[in-house]
């Protein structure tokens, strides 16, 4: 199935380490949606970033990682803060 809104987008995805989460991610960047990686930890995130960026449709498809929990007030704030220094590489 294709989707085509998806290209040129990015998706922050939970838990994209393993299971479900990892499919959703693997979907996304298949589709050339970008992905950013989220999990507690930071070799598992760079892990899943190189798994990733195979599935990707393309060579322009990003595949962000940012180590951090969600579960607590500081993961939250570190994923804000990757993704707004995301924003002003633009």
């Amino acid at each position: 199935m294709s989707y085509p809104e998806l290209l040129g987008k990015v998706a922050l995805v939970t838990g994209s380490t393993s299971g479900i989460g990892f499919a959703i991610a693997r979907e996304y960047v298949a589709q050339g949606c970008g992905v950013i990686v989220v999990s507690r930890r930071q070799t598992k995130v760079d892990e899943t970033v190189a798994q990733l960026v195979n599935y990707a449709i393309n060579d322009v498809t990003p595949v962000f990682g940012c180590a951090a929990d969600v579960a607590n007030d500081e993961g939250i704030a570190r994923i804000i803060d990757f993704c707004q220094s995301l924003d002003q590489e633009e």
